[in-house]
C-alpha cells in the first residue's frame, strides 16, 4: 500500500538555516538539526528540540533525524519519531507532542532500512504502524550466521488508547502477505515464511513447509529452528506486556513464553529493568516479572522473588504439563509464586556430555586423530554415529555458551552448544545441534549435526 507523502508530512514545514543546518516544525515545536566535524574527523549530528525559544530536549549521534511528525492517534496533537544511529545501529522514540513531549514508545533498530509507516488497516479510529523488522537483524546475523538480515516480517503497532502496542495477530492478512509472497528460496525466506505461520497461529503448516523444500541441507537448518521462531513470533506480541502494564517504554525487557503456571497457559516472564520506577519496582532496580492477560484482556503481573536476576531466560518444556525457566545457569519451576530449583533431566544429560567432549577433546597432550577418534567414540557410543566428523579435520574445539532450546512436543529436545573450531588454521564458529527423545521413560540421543 503506497502511502500519500502528505499524510506523513502534513504538519511539518522546512525553512533554510546556517550552513549545515536544517530546521523543521512539529506542531509548536521547533527541530534544529545540525552536523559538525568532531576532532578525530567524524561528523556528529545534533537534533535540539525547542518551543518558545526554550530548549525542550536534543539528540546527538552519528546520524539522528526527524523520520516524521503527523497526528496518528486523531487527538489533536502531532506525534514525532526520531531515529539514532551509531553505525549499523540505532534506536527509535516515538513521541506525543503535547505540552510537554511524552514518550509513547522506543526501540533498537539496525541497517538503513528502518521505517514506521502511519497505515489505516482496521478503517477507524488512531492510523496503525507498520514498523520493518529491523530488531530481527542481530539475532539472525549474529547468532544464526546470516549475511542477510532483511527478514520478510512486520511489527504492526496499533493505538490502544495510551500506547501504541503490537498487534501482529490482529492482521494476519498482512502478516501473510509480507511472509508467504513466494516459496522458500535461501534462509532468510524460511526465516520469513515460519514466523508468519507461527504468528498466525498456523503451526501445522510449518512442517508442510519444510517438506517441500527440496533441499535437504535448508530444510535441515529449518527443522533446527522451529522452537526458536516458535518463541520469537510470540515474542511479537508479549513482548509488550510490560508496557501495558504500566511500566515505562524506557524498561529494559529479556524474557521468555511459556506456560510456567499451568499446561498451556500463555505467560511472559521477563527480566525488567528501567531508570523509572515501575509496578512494585523502584527505579534502576532489577526485577523477575510474571505476566499473563486475563479474560478480559487485561495484562497483570506479578513479581517473584529472587536474590539476583540472571539472563537469558529460556523457557523448558516438562512432559507436556508446565514450563520450567532456565535462568543463567539454574534451572526453576514456579509454584506458588516462588521459583524452585528443579534440575531438567535433559539439560543434565546434555551438560554431562558437552563435559565429556570438552575434557576429551582437549585432553592434556591430545593429539587431532586421538581428539577426533574420541569425540566419534563418545558420540557412537550414545547413538552409533561413529563416522560423522570423519570428513573434517580438527585441530581445537571447545565448547561455549551451553543452551537448551525446547521443541513444543514434550518428548524431544533440541540441545544446542556453540563451538569454536580451528580448521587447517582457519578459525571458524560452528554450533553443534543434539536431539533427545523420551524412549520408555528414559532420555536417548538420537541425532546430532553441525551448523
Amino acid at each position: 500500500m503506497k502511502i500519500p507523502s502528505q499524510w506523513i508530512f502534513s504538519s511539518l514545514l522546512f525553512f533554510s538555516g546556517a550552513a549545515g543546518a536544517t530546521v523543521q516544525k512539529c506542531g509548536d515545536y521547533t527541530i534544529k538539526a545540525s552536523t559538525v566535524e568532531t576532532s578525530s574527523g567524524y561528523p556528529m549530528r545534533y537534533l535540539n528540540v525547542t518551543r518558545g525559544g526554550k530548549a525542550v530536549m536534543s539528540f546527538s549521534d552519528s546520524s539522528v533525524g526527524m523520520q516524521w511528525c503527523r497526528d496518528v492517534t486523531g487527538d489533536g496533537t502531532p506525534e514525532m519519531v526520531i531515529t539514532a544511529y551509531a553505525g549499523p545501529a540505532g534506536t527509535y522514540r516515538l513521541y506525543s507532542m503535547g505540552s510537554t513531549p511524552r514518550l509513547i514508545r522506543q526501540g533498537f533498530v539496525y541497517g538503513d532500512g528502518f521505517d514506521l509507516t502511519p497505515v489505516q488497516l482496521d478503517g477507524k479510529g488512531a492510523l496503525e504502524l507498520v514498523m520493518s523488522a529491523q530488531w530481527l537483524y542481530e539475532r539472525y546475523t549474529d547468532e544464526y550466521r546470516l549475511d542477510d538480515f532483511r527478514i520478510k516480517f512486520p511489527e504492526i503497532l496499533q493505538w490502544n488508547g495510551r500506547q501504541y502496542v503490537t498487534a501482529n495477530r490482529q492482521f494476519p492478512a498482512i502478516v501473510a502477505k509480507r511472509t508467504l509472497a513466494r516459496a522458500p528460496q535461501d534462509k532468510v525466506d524460511i526465516l520469513s515464511a515460519m514466523l508468519g505461520l507461527y504468528s498466525q497461529g498456523r503451526d501445522s503448516e510449518v512442517q508442510v513447509l519444510l517438506n517441500r523444500i527440496p533441499n535437504s541441507q535448508l530444510r535441515q537448518w529449518g527443522e533446527g529452528m522451529k522452537s526458536r521462531l516458535k518463541q520469537d513470533a510470540a515474542l511479537f506480541d508479549l513482548k509488550d506486556w510490560p508496557l501495558r502494564y504500566g511500566f515505562s517504554p524506557k524498561t529494559e525487557v529479556d524474557g521468555a513464553v511459556g506456560g510456567f503456571t499451568a499446561p498451556g497457559r500463555e505467560e511472559f516472564l521477563a527480566v525488567v529493568k528501567s531508570k523509572d520506577s515501575g509496578p512494585g519496582v523502584k527505579a534502576g532496580e532489577a526485577a523477575l516479572m510474571l505476566f499473563s492477560k486475563g479474560q478480559d484482556g487485561q495484562i497483570t503481573g506479578q513479581r517473584l522473588p529472587v536474590k539476583a536476576v540472571d539472563y537469558p531466560l529460556v523457557a523448558l518444556p516438562w512432559f507436556g504439563e508446565t514450563h520450567d525457566v532456565q535462568m543463567g545457569d539454574t534451572i526453576y519451576r514456579i509454584e506458588n509464586g516462588q521459583l524452585i530449583p528443579s534440575p531438567h533431566p535433559v539439560m543434565q544429560q546434555a551438560s554431562h556430555l558437552f563435559n565429556s567432549l570438552t575434557q576429551a577433546i582437549n585432553g592434556t597432550g591430545a593429539t587431532r586423530q586421538q581428539a577426533r577418534q574420541a569425540v566419534q567414540g563418545l558420540m557412537a557410543k550414545q547413538i552409533g554415529m561413529g563416522s560423522v566428523f570423519s570428513p573434517l579435520t580438527w585441530e581445537e574445539f571447545y565448547l561455549q555458551d551451553i543452551e537448551f532450546l525446547g521443541i513444543p512436543d514434550a518428548t524431544t529436545h533440541h540441545i544446542s552448544a556453540d563451538a569454536s573450531i580451528t580448521l587447517m588454521g582457519q578459525h571458524v564458529q560452528a554450533r553443534i545441534n543434539i536431539f533427545y527423545k523420551l524412549v520408555n521413560g528414559k532420555w536417548v540421543m538420537t541425532e546430532w549435526f553441525l551448523t
